[in-house]
């Protein structure tokens, strides 16, 4: 079946399977419920390929790490207290290009016990949606969950004043 596609068509179905595989392991999603987030069955058999044969190398891909990390934490409560117990204060920097499993890591982290957590970020500056990061994990779901100070700095100190104009010609 795979011959039969053009050139095009193979690659858009492998650029499909490869963020259907990430996108399963950034929100976070059990294997044994993988089926229930795509009809294509072809996508599944190859999800589930590609598992096994990170096993057989005993490797793990990016988004392996976040997802690993987050079930440590998560199913081993113990071992999120230690570290939270490691830590004066969690920094989080670019935090408007937090995604899912990076900000359920946190929770998994601070486990509702710890609330020294600084988030640095500027929602106009996301630009890791393609890996489904949003400045709403900063702007909405911290602020919710950890009620913050907020803090905003309004001067640009990084950026010369032609820089800045020149931005603010195109974003007013």
């Amino acid at each position: 079946k795979y011959k039969q596609q053009t050139e095009k068509e193979q690659q858009n179905f492998s650029y499909q399977v490869l963020s259907f595989i990430s996108k399963v392991k950034r929100n976070l999603i059990d294997e044994s419920e993988i089926e229930q987030h795509t009809n294509n069955e072809d996508v599944v058999l190859l999800y589930k390929n590609y598992q096994e044969l990170l096993h057989t190398q005993n490797a793990i891909d990016f988004d392996d790490l976040l997802l690993l990390a987050y079930r440590l934490l998560s199913d081993y409560p113990k071992t999120a207290a230690l570290y939270r117990r490691s830590f004066f204060a969690i920094c989080i920097d670019e935090a408007q290009d937090l995604n899912n499993a990076q900000y359920k890591l946190l929770l998994a982290l601070v486990n509702d016990e710890f609330n020294n957590i600084m988030m640095v970020g500027d929602p106009n500056q996301s630009i890791y949606h393609f890996n489904g990061s949003s400045p709403d994990y900063m702007n909405k779901h911290f602020v919710s969950d950890f009620d913050p100070l907020i803090v905003e700095l309004t001067e640009n100190y990084r950026s010369s004043k032609a820089v800045l104009s020149a931005a603010k010609k195109i974003i007013p």
